[in-house]
């Protein structure tokens, strides 16, 4: 505990904190599994964030307002808002973009490790809505970066560096969401995974997680696909009941 208060004091955000004492408790599991130690003495230590992994999912007629308001807008900050929900992006990963980043050959969007917040490179996979999205930017051959600012420097547009602004004060507004944060979109965009049945390994490598366990917190989402599973032990076992009784 003294420790997490150490790395608050320097300036990390809470969530780093959490993540380094999730690392050490794992450590001491796995020295426990091997009869290293006899407990693991950090099982008890509380994390800073218990609520870190609540969040805010759109019901079907919120995502449709919100599609509208992004259609209807036409500005580089929809247009960023809507890659998101097509990608499952960071903003940082979005406003960082590059087009030779973009493989046209292949329809994917190479994010490197310099911009990832894992620190590792991964590929996403572009919708054909996604590669229409990009073709109507118009920044191809203008600058190296997607999402540009109405501002120049030395005379060539600047790269795009936030959002946020447009975000909480118009669009979001616009849709009727004032709760929505931009970081939403991203969970959004794993829910319609899940809920469409896509695998929970899959999610992961979409997202750019480095293992299943922090996909876990979207694996409720897909609780129809698991009731259609159990259905079928429960239908094997009740033709075998009747088979009995006759």
């Amino acid at each position: 505990e003294s420790y997490l208060s150490e790395l608050l004091s320097e300036g990390n955000a809470p969530a780093t904190a959490d993540h380094v004492i999730k690392i050490l408790r794992n450590i001491l599991s796995v020295a426990v599994s091997y009869e290293i130690i006899d407990r693991n003495r950090l099982s008890g230590v509380a994390l800073i964030l218990q609520d870190n992994k609540v969040q805010r999912l759109l019901t079907e007629d919120e995502l449709q307002r919100l599609i509208r308001v992004l259609n209807e807008d036409e500005t580089v900050a929809s247009d960023v808002a809507m890659l998101a929900l097509l990608t499952g992006a960071r903003m940082g990963e979005l406003l960082n973009a590059q087009w030779e980043q973009i493989d046209r050959e292949s329809n994917v969007w190479r994010i490197p490790a310099s911009i990832s917040k894992s620190k590792r490179s991964r590929t996403v996979p572009l919708s054909e809505v996604a590669m229409e999205l990009l073709e109507s930017l118009g920044t191809e051959g203008m600058s190296e970066w997607l999402f540009v600012s109405s501002r120049k420097r030395a005379g060539k547009l600047a790269r795009l560096t936030t959002v946020q602004k447009a975000w909480r004060m118009r669009l979001r507004v616009a849709a009727g969401l004032d709760d929505l944060r931009f970081h939403d979109l991203r969970h959004q965009y794993a829910s319609m995974l899940v809920n469409n049945n896509v695998p929970i390994y899959q999610v992961s490598k979409l997202l750019g997680h480095h293992s299943v366990t922090q996909t876990e917190r979207y694996s409720h989402l897909g609780s129809g696909a698991m009731q259609e599973a159990s259905a079928v032990v429960g239908s094997i076992i009740s033709a075998a009941m009747d088979s009995e009784a006759a």
